[in-house]
């Protein structure tokens, strides 16, 4: 089957549910004469649901999680899934359908493969699960979850994540700002720039690259003498203003000979930063800056901007996509498919879901 594509655009200050319903349709009928049941048992025979190998693994996944949180739980595990496993296809030969173990030992399979592990691994921490069959995919239902509570803990895997691809130590926060996600790093400094002396902060002028396309950079800045801003692409460009040489800077964000200032640098490419000049010549310059770095987060894009789920005999079912990468989470939903059947492994239940 085809490993899904996960484009997607996160919503963290507001949070936007979807659930979903099924059809009023479900199947005691023997596995051997019902053609769904009997499509699935191949899937459905692989789940493990009381193994102490993978109990154990459940719970050291989810090790730093509060005691009988299934929403942390969930959200552990299905993070472990995705970071740590690769999707492989099978071989050409036949459909070739992997135990747990198996995954395991390979650290990685198709959809029905990570499904199935994901499965059992929440199975064994006891999270009730479907297997969701489409005509070329397959991913999980996860039942019993508060949604709410949930968000919690995507919202801080994601920016875990996203940390992670900006390569800085420090603490980042979340912001949504027209529908954009931010990453923001806020710094507070008070230096002293000597008469008609250049100060320099910010990064090393590389280029953004996936999951960032730009930042932006706020400033509040106050000055005892007047200072000139530029903001530059990169510390060579400061390096050119230090040596009195033409030099690049975004233009339409200079300010010259100012005491105080409050204002944005936008779209900027590159890991690039402020340069302070020291207007006064005769007078030391004390300056108390401000500033906050806003990191695009933007290369996520899909239409439902929501968690996923649906509600099944009463319980909350969340949409756990295996395949869904690194920038996949909880509730996470590109499945186009007209029909999507989910199916109880253990009552042979199952549901049409639309």
């Amino acid at each position: 089957m085809v490993q899904g594509k996960l484009t997607i655009l996160l919503i963290l200050s507001i949070i936007f549910v979807s659930a979903c319903d099924y059809d009023d349709y479900l199947s005691y009928n023997n596995t051997e004469s019902d053609p769904i049941l009997s499509r699935a048992k191949p899937y459905t025979e692989k789940v493990i649901y009381e193994d102490i190998n993978l109990r154990s693994l459940s719970s050291s996944i989810a090790a730093e999680c509060p005691s009988g949180d299934k929403e942390c739980h969930l959200n552990s595990i299905y993070m472990y899934i995705v970071t740590k496993f690769k999707y492989y296809s099978d071989p050409r030969s036949n459909e070739f359908i992997q135990s747990p173990q198996d995954t395991l030992n390979v650290m990685g399979g198709d959809c029905e493969d990570l499904t199935i592990l994901l499965n059992s691994l929440l199975e064994n921490l006891g999270i009730k699960t479907y297997i969701v069959l489409t005509e070329d995919h397959a991913y999980s239902l996860a039942c019993g979850i508060n949604v709410n509570k949930l968000w919690a803990y995507i919202k801080g895997s994601m920016v875990e994540i996203a940390s992670l691809e900006l390569g800085k130590e420090g603490q980042y926060q979340a912001e949504v700002i027209n529908g954009q996600l931010f990453l923001i790093k806020e710094e507070n400094q008070t230096i002293a720039i000597n008469p008609g002396n250049v100060y320099y902060f910010g990064g090393d002028g590389s280029k953004f690259s996936y999951p960032f396309d730009f930042m932006n950079i706020k400033y509040k800045i106050s000055s005892s003498e007047p200072v000139t801003i530029h903001f530059v692409p990169s510390k060579s460009e400061y390096e050119k203003i230090l040596d009195k040489e033409p030099f690049s800077q975004y233009s339409s964000c200079q300010r010259n000979n100012i005491f105080e200032v409050t204002g944005s640098c936008d779209f900027l490419k590159e890991k690039g930063g402020i340069v302070l000049i020291n207007s006064d010549n005769t007078n030391k310059a004390k300056v108390d800056m401000n500033l906050k770095f806003y990191y695009s987060y933007s290369t996520y894009d899909f239409s439902n901007n929501n968690i996923s789920y649906y509600r099944i005999k009463e319980d909350d079912c969340v949409v756990l996509d295996a395949t869904a990468g690194k920038y996949g989470y909880p509730g996470y939903d590109a499945n186009l498919a007209k029909e999507k059947i989910a199916i109880d492994p253990i009552s042979k239940e199952y549901y049409y879901l639309k």
